[in-house]
Parts: structure tokens; sequence; C-alpha cells
């Protein structure tokens, strides 16, 4: 039986706060999606991940988590959470094990072996649902 979720946490991205996540948020609430937006202070990586699980601990069930830049790094460690169903990288870091931002970026990114996929998602009555990867 497939579970509809409806709760989100909304993670954003380095040198910048959670503002920038203000309109999905809104759309999501509209939807009737219950929608947290991190507000990690970017002190330390584990500093980000305490307020993310933090986040995660006050939805009271399954939860969706989205991460854009930075936010991607934050959401791969704090997606072991057992509350988080789903993750969702929106132009954002999905790190490997052992991997960090800073070891990615010395690649220079175009040394990668990386495959990039691309999620076609269809936009029901019902929320969001997976079509295809690409």
């Amino acid at each position: 039986m497939n579970q509809h979720i409806k709760n989100v946490v909304l993670v954003h991205g380095a040198f910048a706060d959670g503002s920038g996540w203000k309109r999905v948020a809104d759309i999501l609430k509209h939807d009737g999606y219950k929608v947290s937006v991190v507000q990690h202070p970017e002190t330390s990586y584990a500093d980000d991940q305490k307020y993310t699980k933090a986040a995660i601990d006050a939805m009271g069930g399954p939860v969706v988590l989205v991460g854009h830049s930075y936010g991607g790094s934050v959401i791969t460690e704090a997606g072991n959470h057992p509350n988080v169903a789903a993750l969702v990288y929106i132009a954002a870091f999905a790190l490997d094990e052992g991997e960090s931002c800073a070891s990615i970026e010395a690649t220079g990114f175009g040394g990668s072996t990386r495959r990039i996929s691309w999620l076609t998602s269809q936009r029901t009555s019902h929320g969001m649902k997976q079509s295809s990867w690409r």
C-alpha cells in the first residue's frame, strides 16, 4: 500500500536562509501539506544536522526531505532519520559515502564520472507522482 506523505521539510543551501523557500512552502501549504523550512545556522555541519533533525522530529510522522545546493549534503545525512520517507535534491549535492561538498568541488565537477539523472514528475490532484527517471 502506498502511503501519501503530507509532511515536507525544506533545507536551504549555503550563504542563504530559508526565505528562499517561501514561494514553494506557500504552494505546498495551499495544497494541504504540512511544511517546515529549516533555518540551519551554517555554523557547522553538525549544527545544520541538528536543526534539520529537529525539524523532522517536529513533523510527527513520515517526511519528504528536500534540499537545495549545500542543503543536499545536509539531507543526505539527515535522511538516515527513521521518519524520512524520501529525499529530493534540487540543484543539490547528492553525496556518496565518504564524499564532502569540498571533495566534489575539488574535481571541478567536469572530472566527475557521475551520471546525471532527471526525475520526470507528474502533478496530480493528490500530490506529486513519480513518473520516470531519464
